[in-house]
């Protein structure tokens, strides 16, 4: 992540955070909620002191990751427990992260598990 400004971060957040529940409410559109496992589904952000990291646990509600960083629960699909639509809405979150901070995949990506 190059130099960014307080203000691009949290930009790039909101947007994330849009386009997570542009995905979810795609998927459900699509789909409904009557398919797939109960699961949950989650990004990852590395370092946890990057200012990514600081910005998303002050601002947003993200918590430490037992593997490092932080993470956020169910980004744009939070009153499911259906994991497909949870992992459109992390997925998208992740992406359009990594797209708006210049951040690799090892950095923020999406991860997800079957309840």
């Amino acid at each position: 992540m190059t130099n960014f400004t307080d203000i691009q971060v949290r930009t790039a957040i909101d947007l994330a955070f849009h386009n997570a529940r542009c995905a979810f409410d795609k998927a459900f559109e699509k789909n409904g909620d009557e398919w797939g496992a109960c699961g949950f589904a989650w990004v990852v952000v590395k370092p946890g002191n990057s200012k990514l990291a600081k910005i998303l646990v002050k601002e947003y509600g993200a918590r430490k990751h037992y593997a490092g960083g932080v993470s956020v629960w169910a980004p744009g699909a939070p009153y499911t427990q259906n994991m497909d639509l949870k992992e459109a809405a992390a997925w998208s979150f992740a992406e359009t992260l990594r797209s708006k901070l210049g951040l690799d995949y090892s950095k923020c990506h999406a991860e997800s598990r079957m309840d």
